[in-house]
C-alpha cells in the first residue's frame, strides 16, 4: 500500500467541487518496503509517487464527480493553470468543428502534449492551414472512464518530444477491480437553452495480481440542447449600449455590429468609376422605417444578425473504452486498450449575405430602376426635368447590385461529426533488474463537415438573378418561379474536414545502477518511432472541383442563353473561397535517457536528454536538469531547466493557399488603403471585412524554446501546507501570421500582404489580404502557481479549504521578426485577446459522515477592451462618437455549489448549482479575435454563457 505524507493526501482531494490543487509531492517519510514503485507524468523512471518533485495537479474520480462538469473539456478549462484554450461556441460561424482544447499558461494548444494513459493520441483531424485547432480534441474522451487526470505544469520535451514545451496532460483510466458503476443526470439552466442529459456505466472484471487478468469498459452517451442568443439578454443583439464612466450611453458602431446585406436587399449604386454613390433600401423607401432586426444607415438598412446566432450548437455524443490485462508469468504483463467515439454538433447562424447582380431585363432591374428616381438618382445621360445638370446625381445602370441576406434559403446550418478511434497494445514487466515496457499505437481522429441547410451555390444563385427572381422582394413575396429558382440553387453535402492517423512504436526501459549517498542512482532508456499523417478532405464545391458551362461573361450560359465559351469554377455563394485538397506525413525518430542522482538524503538530480529525427526538419537535441532539495521534512524546494522544439505542424509547412475567410474586423478604406487598391486596379470595400487567404510555408523554422521552473512547498503544520512555483518559457522563431490589427494599422508599410479577390457571384475586383505562415520573433511567458490547503475540525466534520491560483506576469511576442513586443495580458487592444493576470479558485469543502457539501468560488482579474469608437447617444456629445474608447472590464467572480449525499455503499447522488448568482459575462464593444464565434457586447472564449445551472446526478454501484 502507497503511504503518503499529510500533505500529500491533503493535496490530491484538492480538486474537491470542481477545482484542482498543485500537487508537488509527497515528500516525506514513507516505508520503503511499503511503497509501489510506478510511473509518474514527467519521468520515466519508476519510482515511489512520494519521491517526485515534479510540478503536477492531479485531479480524481471524485473531483469530478462533485464538480459538475460533464465532459473532459469543462474539466481541463476550468482550471487556473489553463488560458486561451478553444472553446466549443467557437464553432458556431467559426468552422472549429466542435473543437475544444487545452493550453496550459496561454503557451498554446499545439505546444501542451495530451496523453491517455501515458501514450499519444492523433491529433485532431480537421486542424487548419495557420496551424489552428493543431492539438488533441478533448470532446472526444469520456469522462466516465476516467481515473484521474495528471497535469504537468514544467515543459518535458527531452522526455515525451518535442511538443511538450508548455507541459503534458495525462488521462488515466481505471484498469483494475470488479465493480460497476451506472450513472445517471441530467442539467438545466435557469433562462433555457443548453438542457443536458446523459448516461454512463462502468465495469470491471478480474484483478490482475489474483486473478492474472482484469478487463474493464465503460460506455457513455450524453446530449445537449441548443442555446440560441435571443434566450440571452446580453448576447440577443448586436445593437448593444453601454453606460460610460462620464454616464453617457454608448451605442455599438453599427457599421461593426450590424451587417449592409439587409432583408430584403439594400440596392447599390454605382458611378462609371466602380465607386459607390447610393445605399438604397426599398422597405425603407416604401415604408419609412426598416423591416425587423435591422436599423436604418442612411437611405439604407442594416441586418442585426446577431439575433440569429446561437451561442452553443447542440451536441450528441457516444463513446466507449475498454482495457484488458493479462499477466504472461515471468512478471510480464500484456495490455491492450481501445477508444472508440463520436461527436455531432450542429451549428446554426445567420443566413448567407452576398452580393447579387441586378440583370438588364428582369423585373429587379426595372424595380432598382425605379427606387433609385424615387431618391432622385438617375441613370446617366438621364436629366430629368430642366435645370442644371450638374446638380443631377447619376450612376451607372450597367453596374448595379444587391447586398442580400439570403433568407429564402434559411439560417446557414453546419453539422460537425467528430470520430476517434484510439488501439493501444503492448507488454511491460520487470527482467532481472530492468523494469521495461513496449508499446504499439494506431490512432484515427476524423472531422467532418456537412451542410445542414441554408447554404446555396455561386452558379444557381447568379442563374436566379436571371429568372423572377428579385433580391428586392421582402420575405415572402417572391414569386413560386422565383422560389423554385432558389431551391435549386441549394446545395448539401459533405462541405469540409480531414483525417489525422498516429501510428507509433515505444521502447523503454529503467533500472538501478549503483547505490549513492542519497539512494541507488537510476537510469532510463527509450526510443520511438512515429508517422503522422493529414488528409485534408474537401468537399467538391470547397475543393473547387465543380464546374458548370459558362458564356463570355463567366455566368451560367444555361441561364443567361449567351453561348457557351469556356466553363466556370463554381463555389459557395456568401462565403465563397477554394481549398485544395491535400495530404502530407512525417516520420519522427527518437531515443532518450534520463539519470535520477539522489545525491544525498536531502538532494536529488535528474537529467535527460532527448535526440529526434523528423523526415522533414532534420535532427534537434533538447536536455532538462531537474533538482529537488529536502533541506528539513516539511520543506521542499524545486527546480529545472531546459529546452524544446517544434517542428511546423504538417498543415503549416504543406498546405496550399487558399481562401480563410473574412478578417476579424471591418476598416474603413483610408486613404493608405484606397491608394493600393488603386495601385492594383480593385475596389476598396469601404467599412467590410475583407476577404483574407492563408498558405503554408515549406520555409518555415522549428520553433525553438527555453523553460524553467522553480517552486517551494511547505509543509507548515499537519493541516496546512502552502506552495508556489515560478515558471517561464521562452520561444523563438514562433510560428503564426501577423495580425490583421498591425497590418491595417500601417497599410503603406505592410503592403505586400495586400492581394485581390473576384467576387465570384458579381465579378467584382476587391482588395483582399493574404497572410502566409511565418516565423514571427520571440515570445515570453512566465509565471507564479500558487496552492495552499487547510484542514480543521469543525462541529462533527471536516473543513477543507484550497486556494490555488496562477498568478501570469508576463506574456508577450512579437508581431513580427525583430519587432517590437506585444503583451496580451490585461490589454486585449494589441492582439485582439486576452490573458488574465489572475485566475483562480477558493474551494471550501465541509464534510459530515456520508454528507458533503463544497462552496467554490472562481475568480479572474479585469482587463481593458480593444479601443473601438462607439456612438454617443445621450448628453451634450450625442451625435458624435467616442474615439479610441476602452471599455475597463472588471474582475469576475461566480460561485458554485456542490452537494454530495450517500445514501448507502451502492447509491449517491450530487447535485448542485454553477453559477449561483446567475452572473453575465462582463459587455465589451470590441469584436473579432482568433477561435473566437460571431457574438456582439461579450466574448464567449472566456465566460460561461449558460447563466444559473442546475444540475443532478445519481451514481449506482454494483
Amino acid at each position: 500500500m502507497l503511504k503518503k505524507t499529510m500533505l500529500a493526501k491533503s493535496l490530491l482531494i484538492a480538486f474537491s467541487g470542481g477545482a484542482t490543487m498543485s500537487v508537488g509531492v509527497a515528500f516525506a517519510q514513507a516505508v520503503p518496503q511499503e511503497l509501489q514503485r510506478v510511473e509518474i507524468t514527467g519521468s520515466a523512471i519508476k519510482r515511489a509517487a512520494s519521491e517526485t518533485a515534479l510540478p503536477i495537479q492531479v485531479i480524481t474520480k471524485k473531483d469530478i464527480e462533485r464538480s459538475g462538469v460533464t465532459n473532459t473539456n469543462d474539466l481541463l478549462q476550468r482550471l487556473p493553470a489553463m488560458q486561451n484554450s478553444t472553446v466549443e461556441g467557437s464553432a458556431v460561424g467559426g468552422e472549429t468543428f466542435g473543437f475544444g482544447g487545452v493550453s496550459i499558461h496561454n503557451i498554446g494548444e499545439t505546444r501542451t502534449l495530451v496523453l491517455l494513459n501515458g501514450k499519444r493520441v492523433a491529433k485532431f483531424g480537421g486542424q487548419t492551414v495557420t496551424g489552428a485547432l493543431n492539438g488533441i480534441d478533448l470532446n472526444t474522451l469520456p469522462i466516465s472512464a476516467i481515473e484521474r487526470v495528471e497535469v504537468l505544469t514544467d515543459g518535458a520535451s527531452a522526455l515525451y518530444g518535442a511538443d511538450a514545451v508548455a507541459g503534458v496532460v495525462n488521462f488515466i483510466t481505471k484498469k483494475s477491480g470488479g465493480d460497476g458503476t451506472l450513472s445517471a443526470g441530467a442539467s438545466q439552466t435557469k433562462d433555457g437553452g443548453a438542457a443536458e442529459k446523459r448516461i454512463s456505466i462502468t465495469k470491471g472484471f478480474g484483478e490482475i495480481d489474483s486473478d492474472g487478468y482484469n478487463f474493464s469498459f465503460a460506455l457513455s452517451y450524453d446530449k445537449r440542447g441548443t442555446l440560441a442568443a435571443t434566450q440571452r439578454e446580453f448576447a440577443k443583439t448586436g445593437l448593444v449600449s453601454y453606460t460610460d464612466e462620464d454616464g453617457e450611453i454608448l451605442s455599438a458602431d453599427t457599421n461593426a455590429a450590424t451587417s449592409k446585406r439587409s432583408i430584403p436587399a439594400n440596392l447599390n449604386l454605382y458611378n462609371a468609376a466602380g465607386s459607390l454613390v447610393k445605399r438604397i433600401n426599398p422597405a425603407l423607401a416604401a415604408n419609412g422605417q426598416c423591416p425587423p432586426n435591422h436599423v436604418q444607415s442612411g437611405l439604407s438598412c442594416r441586418f442585426d444578425y446577431t439575433s440569429q446566432l446561437e451561442v452553443y450548437p447542440d451536441r450528441e455524443r457516444l463513446s466507449g473504452y475498454t482495457s484488458f490485462e493479462k499477466s504472461l508469468g515471468n512478471g510480464a504483463t500484456w495490455f491492450t486498450e481501445a477508444l472508440i467515439g463520436k461527436t455531432k454538433s450542429t451549428a446554426r447562424i445567420a443566413p448567407p449575405p452576398g452580393e447579387l447582380p441586378i440583370q438588364p431585363g428582369t423585373a429587379a432591374y426595372d424595380q432598382a430602376i425605379a427606387l433609385a428616381k424615387s431618391k432622385g438618382y438617375y441613370p446617366t445621360g438621364i436629366i430629368p426635368g430642366v435645370g442644371d445638370p450638374a446638380l443631377v446625381k447619376n450612376f451607372d445602370p450597367s453596374t448595379l447590385d444587391a447586398n442580400l441576406r439570403f433568407s429564402e434559403l434559411g439560417k446557414r446550418t453546419n453539422i460537425n461529426e467528430i470520430s476517434i478511434f484510439h488501439f493501444t497494445t503492448g507488454v511491460e514487466g520487470k527482467v532481472q533488474d530492468w523494469d521495461y515496457g513496449v508499446s504499439l499505437i494506431h490512432s484515427e481522429n476524423t472531422a467532418k463537415d456537412t451542410f445542414g441547410g441554408g447554404y446555396a451555390s455561386v452558379s444557381g444563385v447568379v442563374a436566379a438573378t436571371f429568372s423572377p427572381f428579385n433580391p428586392l422582394l421582402p420575405l415572402g413575396q417572391q414569386s413560386a418561379a422565383g422560389q423554385k429558382a432558389i431551391d435549386n440553387a441549394k446545395i448539401e453535402g459533405y462541405w469540409n474536414g480531414g483525417k489525422s492517423s498516429l501510428d507509433a512504436v515505444n521502447l523503454k526501459a529503467s533500472r538501478e545502477l549503483v547505490q549513492l549517498s542519497g539512494g541507488p542512482l537510476q537510469m532510463a532508456v527509450g526510443g520511438s518511432f512515429q508517422r503522422e499523417r493529414l488528409d485534408a478532405r474537401t468537399g467538391d464545391i470547397l475543393g473547387g472541383r465543380v464546374t458548370y458551362p459558362a458564356d463570355a461573361n463567366g455566368a451560367p450560359c444555361s441561364a443567361t442563353g449567351l453561348p457557351c465559351v469556356g466553363t466556370g469554377i463554381d463555389q459557395r455563394f456568401g462565403d465563397s473561397g477554394i481549398q485544395p485538397a491535400y495530404k502530407a506525413s512525417r516520420n519522427t525518430w527518437g531515443v532518450f535517457t534520463e539519470l535520477g542522482a539522489p545525491v544525498t538524503k536531502e538532494l536529488e538530480l535528474t537529467a535527460s536528454v532527448r535526440f529526434d529525427k523528423t523526415s522533414d526538419f532534420g535532427t534537434s537535441l533538447n536536455g532538462k536538469l531537474a533538482a529537488r532539495y529536502q533541506p528539513v521534512k516539511d520543506l521542499l524546494i524545486r527546480g529545472s531547466i531546459g529546452t524544446g522544439y517544434i517542428a511546423p505542424s504538417l498543415a503549416q509547412v504543406n498546405a496550399p493557399e487558399q481562401n480563410y475567410g473574412v478578417t476579424g474586423n471591418p476598416y474603413s478604406c483610408s486613404p493608405a488603403l484606397q491608394a493600393i487598391a488603386d495601385q492594383k486596379g480593385v475596389t476598396c470595400d469601404d467599412g467590410a471585412q475583407f476577404q483574407q487567404f492563408a498558405k503554408g510555408f515549406s520555409g518555415l523554422q522549428p520553433e525553438k524554446s527555453k523553460q524553467a521552473t522553480l517552486g517551494v512547498l511547505w509543509d507548515a503544520t499537519q493541516n496546512f501546507s502552502v506552495g508556489a512555483d515560478f515558471w517561464t518559457v521562452l520561444i523563438r522563431n514562433a510560428i503564426g501570421q501577423i495580425s490583421e490589427q498591425v497590418v491595417f494599422a500601417d497599410p503603406t508599410k505592410y503592403s505586400r500582404y495586400f492581394s485581390t479577390f473576384t467576387d465570384p457571384a458579381t465579378g467584382k475586383k476587391l482588395l483582399s489580404v493574404t497572410f502566409p505562415n511565418e516565423n514571427l520573433g520571440k515570445s515570453a511567458t512566465s509565471g507564479i502557481d500558487f496552492s495552499t490547503t487547510g484542514k480543521l475540525n469543525v462541529g462533527p466534520g471536516k473543513l477543507t479549504s484550497n486556494l490555488i491560483a496562477t498568478l501570469l506576469l508576463k506574456s508577450e511576442a512579437q508581431a513580427e521578426k525583430d519587432g517590437v513586443y506585444f503583451s496580451d495580458i490585461s490589454n486585449k487592444d494589441q492582439q485582439s485577446a486576452i490573458s488574465f493576470r489572475w485566475k483562480g479558485k477558493f474551494i471550501n469543502t465541509y464534510d459530515v459522515g456520508a454528507w458533503s457539501n463544497t462552496i467554490v468560488t472562481n475568480f479572474m482579474s479585469g482587463y481593458a477592451d480593444s479601443a473601438t469608437s462607439p456612438n454617443i447617444t445621450t448628453g451634450v456629445n450625442a451625435g458624435s462618437v467616442k474615439a479610441d474608447y476602452r471599455v475597463q472590464v472588471g474582475s469576475y467572480i461566480t460561485f458554485d455549489w456542490a452537494s454530495t449525499y450517500a445514501f448507502t455503499k451502492a447509491f449517491s447522488l450530487n447535485g448542485g448549482v454553477l453559477n449561483i448568482a446567475d452572473k453575465h459575462p462582463p459587455f465589451i464593444f470590441s469584436q473579432g479575435g482568433a477561435s473566437r464565434g460571431q457574438e456582439v457586447g461579450w466574448d464567449g472564449r472566456y465566460y460561461d454563457p449558460r447563466g444559473r445551472t442546475f444540475y443532478i446526478n445519481g451514481n449506482y454501484k454494483f
